[in-house]
């Protein structure tokens, strides 16, 4: 039996490759996207921070109330020993051009004399004269001057028994504390959303809502209003 070319060339014998090419034909190899696809992933780029963004800032704004909060409770608790040492007076705010700063510098040595206490991470920062502290160093927290001593009256002789009750009487918070809605300016609200922090008189601090704060903004006092809670001073 003679062997033929044909036979060793038929398909018993040489298998074609799936992937071989066919004469003549040549294959194009895909390198990189599209510009349709470019665009597309561009545009789902856009849409995922605009859905994030928002959260974002609800998460960065409950860190910063947090840290603020901290803050004043350390001020709570600071504001404690200092009313202890004081026996029966009332802390003297100083001048009332720097009322507040210099009600906040009589905390400083009760707060282990770090002033970066006084400073909500929420708050760019007040420029008042009244905030001022020392220096260049201004106050993001309001001292309560309804409590504190001031002038050479009446009010500078104001004594601890006026205080009726330490849980709500709010000595130190946060300034500004409006609310959007109240006729202040933009400068006039508060840096945290839904209300502002409080410390009080017995060490605890808290958030507190702007509908607990009675008829802040309105030009007038009607009682209500929480930095006249807990005392009998009505007068600042």
């Amino acid at each position: 039996m003679g062997f033929k070319l044909d036979d060793w060339t038929s398909k018993a014998y040489i298998k074609t490759p799936a992937n071989a090419r066919s004469p003549g034909v040549t294959i194009m190899k895909k390198n990189g996207f599209t510009l349709i696809e470019l665009l597309v992933v561009i545009g789902i780029i856009f849409l995922l921070m605009a859905l994030l963004f928002p959260a974002l800032s609800v998460v960065e704004d409950k860190a910063n109330r947090t840290k603020c909060l901290n803050n004043l409770k350390q001020i709570a608790v600071g504001a404690v020993s200092q009313f202890g040492e004081l026996g029966d007076r009332m802390p003297y705010r100083g001048a009332d051009d720097h009322a507040y700063g210099y009600a906040a510098k009589q905390l400083l040595p009760y707060v282990k004399n770090v002033k970066e206490v006084f400073k909500c991470p929420a708050n760019e920062g007040n420029t008042d004269a009244a905030m001022l502290i020392e220096g260049t160093v201004y106050s993001d927290y309001e001292i309560n001057s309804y409590m504190c001593a001031f002038g050479t009256d009446a009010k500078a002789a104001r004594r601890q028994n006026g205080i009726t009750d330490h849980s709500v009487a709010a000595y130190a918070y946060d300034h500004p504390y409006l609310p959007e809605t109240s006729s202040s300016t933009a400068a006039d609200i508060s840096p945290h959303r839904g209300g502002a922090n409080v410390a009080y008189l017995d060490g605890h601090a808290a958030f507190l809502r702007f509908e607990d704060m009675g008829t802040v903004g309105d030009g007038g006092n009607d009682g209500s209003e929480f930095f006249l809670k807990g005392h009998i001073f009505t007068d600042n």
